[in-house]
């Protein structure tokens, strides 16, 4: 769910983003195999976002990956940051507990 797009806030209080108006692009169905494994990063996420992949420097977005799952999954995150200055990297990782999402009806 974009919150800023490319430099454009387009979900700021009282503001909301809608899921149910997303473009195609932006809500994707993976199938994963047992013991799988997938990422999506910035250069993915802008792709879904803008329909292209960007070139040379892009403006802010900011943005919430939502996983669904019918099964238990281990999602691991793992934040990177390069300073303006180009010294170093800065890398956070991040273990996400799995949760049940239940829907109407559902128990």
């Amino acid at each position: 769910m974009p919150l800023i797009n490319s430099g454009a806030v387009v979900a700021r209080e009282p503001d909301v983003a809608d899921p149910t108006t997303f473009a195609a692009r932006q809500v994707e169905v993976i199938k994963l195999p047992p013991l799988g494994a997938t990422m999506d990063d910035c250069c993915r996420i802008a792709e879904m976002l803008l329909g292209a992949t960007p070139s040379g420097d892009t403006a802010l977005t900011i943005a919430i990956l939502t996983i669904v799952s019918q099964f238990e999954l281990s999602v691991s995150v793992v934040y990177t940051a390069n300073p303006l200055s180009g010294d170093g990297i800065s890398i956070d990782v991040e273990y996400i507990p799995s949760r049940l999402l239940r829907l109407r009806g559902q128990g």
